[in-house]
């Protein structure tokens, strides 16, 4: 994988880990990277006010502002109200994340990751634990997703509804197709019945 310079790889894990964020709501949860981005910026303005060193932080400033646009910084909250009602879940907005369900929660860390804009997106079994509502939910969060994901799963109902490319990975080898699941799952049928024949 190659990344043009700060460009970033999200990366959501087929575990659900809550740890010291149980006391967070989830409109906070999901904010927390752009508030701390937004947080930088002014620490930089702060500091220009009294520093000689000018040249340095007129770059930090630029690579944080930078990445800040990159996020959609300046419009974090509508755009999170966005993903929280596509994927059912705009009436969690102000509850805490211990309140939530764990499929709920997998599906707040993924907003979370998508929201942030990565140049590229990794979830490694992102349908782990959830429910058909959830799973539903989760589908049509990566088919409204803008960038480029690269998705582990073996769940079938997400492999028909959400890709566009196929890589199968068995016995050590990988086969790339374009196309959907089921083109690619019928194109596999046909190659072993023409072996058997």
């Amino acid at each position: 994988i190659q990344l043009a310079p700060g460009q970033r790889v999200g990366y959501v894990s087929q575990f659900s880990i809550r740890d010291e964020k149980a006391d967070v709501t989830v409109f906070d949860y999901i904010s927390e990277p752009f508030v701390k981005k937004q947080d930088e910026i002014n620490r930089i303005c702060a500091e220009m006010e009294h520093a000689e060193n000018m040249d340095e932080l007129m770059e930090q400033y630029q690579d944080a502002w930078d990445m800040f646009t990159a996020m959609d910084g300046d419009n974090y909250e509508v755009n999170i109200k966005k993903q929280l009602k596509l994927a059912g879940l705009e009436k969690a907005a102000d509850l805490n994340v211990a309140e939530l369900s764990g499929g709920e929660f997998k599906l707040v860390q993924i907003i979370r990751e998508m929201i942030t804009r990565p140049a590229l997106l990794i979830m490694d079994e992102p349908d782990a634990f959830l429910d058909f509502s959830n799973i539903n939910a989760l589908r049509d969060l990566i088919n409204g997703h803008k960038g480029t994901m690269l998705v582990v799963t073996h769940n079938r109902y997400l492999l028909n509804h959400c890709f566009d490319k196929v890589l199968h990975l068995e016995n050590m080898e990988l086969q790339e197709f374009d196309g959907s699941y089921v083109e690619y799952h019928y194109l596999m049928l046909q190659s072993k019945i023409e072996q058997m024949e």
